[in-house]
């Protein structure tokens, strides 16, 4: 029912679908032990359905409802799925910080993201993501506490990015953006 209902929704807009979708996928989580196949395939489709709405709707509830399921399924995750895992919870933290100014959600983000940069040790083919969002969250935290420190630490992050992205790298612009913005 719930996958019927989100398919409407993408066909036709109704938003009646789209929350018929939501509360199917909450009632079926209750049918499957945490962390059983089923239950990580069922909240992951319910966070899609969370992504689409967060996109239409820029609610800051959406988010935090996401965010929650985020952070399920981090807790259920192994250790080779955690960075994946990381990256999207901090991914909406940061989104949460943008939309409400929820202070909070970013220091988590900056945790998150630390964790995150520690998974992904230097050869790591996502390394220079990893510092480039760091630095991106610092940057958010020097704008809102003003604290030098922090913009200096997001300084050397972004210069670090900026060797694993050398001229021609397709991401070296979103590096050079965040850096000229600090």
């Amino acid at each position: 029912l719930a996958s019927a209902a989100y398919d409407h929704f993408l066909t036709c807009g109704d938003d009646s679908a789209l929350q018929l979708a939501i509360e199917s996928y909450h009632a079926a989580l209750n049918l499957f032990h945490e962390g059983c196949p089923e239950w990580k395939d069922t909240i992951e489709s319910l966070i899609n359905v969370f992504d689409r709405r967060i996109l239409l709707s820029r609610d800051p509830s959406s988010v935090r409802d996401c965010i929650a399921l985020r952070r399920k399924l981090l807790a259920a995750t192994v250790d080779h799925e955690r960075a994946l895992s990381i990256d999207h919870l901090s991914n909406l933290l940061y989104t949460l910080y943008t939309q409400a100014g929820d202070s909070a959600a970013l220091n988590e983000c900056i945790q998150l993201r630390r964790e995150l940069l520690h998974l992904r040790p230097d050869g790591h083919h996502d390394r220079g993501y990893s510092l480039n969002q760091l630095a991106n969250a610092l940057n958010e935290w020097y704008g809102h506490s003003g604290d030098t420190t922090t913009l200096q630490e997001a300084i050397t992050l972004y210069r670090a990015a900026l060797e694993l992205r050398p001229e021609g790298h397709t991401d070296r612009r979103y590096t050079m953006d965040g850096l000229g913005h600090t």
